[in-house]
């Protein structure tokens, strides 16, 4: 999970692992966004924390008990044949949350990185020692 500071850079938020209790350093009125297993705090966060607006699921998305949130947005983002996605169990999680927006994109890769905005993929690339930061 990353914080977008007003200069357009994003910040690791629980790069250690424990991303729940710095979000409550967080403005609550937030969308979360996780990527792959940054999934699980966004997701985790956008249901649980009081005053999420939305929450943007890249490459993961998890079954979730007792329905999605009212009120709250969410974007799900993926290759369409991914072969985690689609054979993981992941598709189905996705398309049972009701009002969830399903993007799917060609391809079968587990990352749809060339999909990103640039400035998102240049600090994507340099957070996580992408080959081409």
């Amino acid at each position: 999970m990353y914080d977008l500071l007003e200069d357009n850079r994003f910040i690791p938020v629980g790069h250690d692992g424990e991303p729940y209790h710095l979000a409550d350093e967080l403005p609550p009125e937030l969308v979360y966004a996780g990527f792959s297993f940054g999934v699980l705090p966004a997701q985790k966060l956008a249901q649980t924390r009081p005053g999420a607006h939305g929450a943007l699921l890249f490459y993961s998305c998890l079954p979730v008990s007792g329905g999605w949130p009212d009120g709250i947005a969410v974007q799900i983002h993926v290759m369409d044949d991914d072969p985690i996605f689609v054979g993981g169990g992941d598709i189905d999680a996705a398309r049972e949350i009701e009002d969830a927006e399903l993007f799917l994109y060609p391809g079968d890769q587990l990352y749809c990185r060339r999909q990103l905005a640039p400035f998102v993929r240049r600090e994507c690339d340099r957070s996580t020692n992408h080959p081409s930061a």
